[in-house]
């Protein structure tokens, strides 16, 4: 993918999230911090931290929801970005870990051959881990068949370290949509 299409493809996905976030705000303000005010109570920014963790391991999820909750309940923006970040980097480790189980199963191991993840990842490594980081494609999938691929750990670390890009730019979309609608 050229980067000037990622870069429209982020921007478009930030937008939708904004675009949701105010239509929240707009018609669902009170149920969403009634909500919000519960799951800030009762798990504060360490169910931020656990929730990043899952939902950013798994194809096709993300922690936005979560992100829309923690500001939505008045938790700080900062908190927020270093609590969702840090889960949603450590998820990268277990998509690469659930993807070495992977790489036992010829299905998987042939899908994603076929698709050219594999030998996207063996040549770009870290580069392509970050990119998927950053990107609106399901990042779980990708740390996944970097573990099937064989990728080493640290390659796949270091380039999820995109995902406290990502999260940052959720947090400041959500936390301006949010104030829009005060």
């Amino acid at each position: 993918m050229a980067p000037r299409t990622l870069l429209w493809n982020i921007a478009k996905a930030l937008g939708v999230v904004f675009l949701a976030v105010v239509l929240i705000g707009v018609f669902f303000r009170e149920p969403m911090e009634s909500a919000a005010s519960v799951f800030v109570t009762r798990f504060g920014l360490a169910g931020v931290f656990i929730a990043a963790l899952m939902l950013d391991a798994l194809p096709g999820l993300g922690s936005q929801p979560i992100v829309i909750l923690a500001c939505a309940g008045g938790l700080p923006g900062w908190a927020v970005w270093l609590a969702a970040g840090m889960g949603s980097w450590l998820s990268g480790s277990m998509g690469w870990a659930v993807g070495l189980g992977l790489a036992r199963w010829p299905w998987f191991r042939g899908w994603i051959t076929r698709v050219g993840l594999e030998a996207g990842l063996l040549k770009y490594q870290r580069r392509a881990v970050f990119l998927a980081a950053l990107a609106p494609f399901p990042y779980g999938l990708v740390t996944m068949a970097a573990g099937a691929a064989g990728i080493p750990w640290q390659e796949v670390g270091l380039g999820a370290t995109g995902r406290f890009v990502k999260v940052g730019l959720n947090v400041a979309i959500v936390a301006m949509g949010w104030g829009a609608t005060a």
